[in-house]
């Protein structure tokens, strides 16, 4: 059947939100400019699904390349959905998933997230971090790169982000990784559980009786099991 909606700019513009937050570069301005003068007559269903679709696809086109480069790009836009992608990033190599959240952590770790650590500990820190839910290893290596001389201990529950960040911390000196979930009270092990957030929103709770996805019992540690006698955390 063919019918003609009409959807108001305020309408539109969630839709066109909702979409470009997957991104989530901060590109505001963009947005501010949809949210003037957009709307969108749809004479199929089917074609609404197209649109959104072609939209999310030009958003990618035209804001990545302002942050990892042309040619890291095309390589990530054009490769297969159900493959890891390598984006090669100051003579790394960094390895994501295109059907998660990868690429938006990985630009957040890497561009200016962590930065502010700056103002608390000087360039030369040698003392010791937690990462504490390394996801796929972007916050490590941005954390290594901040400062050089400290000792880091990643922690990450879920095996399959943990075979990642294993591939992306290969080779990065005084880095430990560790697999399970830090907690506050000692136990040997605890459920983690999917809560449909994409993979970087996994958590650890001890009701199995939710209705979240359980993907793993996985060992447990609280922050005194990680460090070495007399070692203090610093970051």
């Amino acid at each position: 059947m063919y019918f003609s909606v009409g959807i108001s700019s305020r309408r539109f513009v969630k839709q066109i939100q909702l979409l470009y937050s997957k991104l989530d570069y901060g590109h505001q301005t963009m947005m501010n400019n949809f949210r003037s003068n957009c709307w969108l007559w749809i004479w199929k269903p089917s074609l609404g699904i197209q649109i959104k679709k072609y939209l999310l696809l030009l958003l990618k086109i035209l804001i990545l390349p302002t942050r990892i480069g042309i040619k890291n790009s095309l390589h990530y836009v054009l490769a297969d959905s159900k493959k890891l992608v390598s984006i090669n990033l100051n003579k790394r190599k960094i390895y994501i998933r295109k059907s998660s959240p990868d690429i938006k952590v990985l630009y957040h770790s890497l561009f200016g997230e962590l930065d502010i650590l700056k103002n608390y500990c000087p360039k030369n820190y040698s003392g010791l971090i937690i990462d504490a839910g390394g996801y796929i290893g972007t916050t490590a290596i941005a954390l290594r790169e901040l400062f050089p001389n400290s000792k880091i201990i990643v922690i990450e529950p879920s095996g399959e982000n943990l075979c990642i960040l294993k591939k992306n911390l290969a080779g990065i000196k005084n880095i430990k990784i560790i697999h399970g979930a830090l907690v506050g009270k000692k136990t040997k092990s605890i459920v983690l559980q999917n809560i449909f957030n994409g993979q970087w929103g996994f958590t650890v709770v001890k009701n199995t009786k939710s209705n979240f996805k359980i993907i793993e019992k996985v060992p447990a540690y609280t922050l005194s099991q990680l460090l070495d006698k007399g070692e203090k955390v610093g970051i």
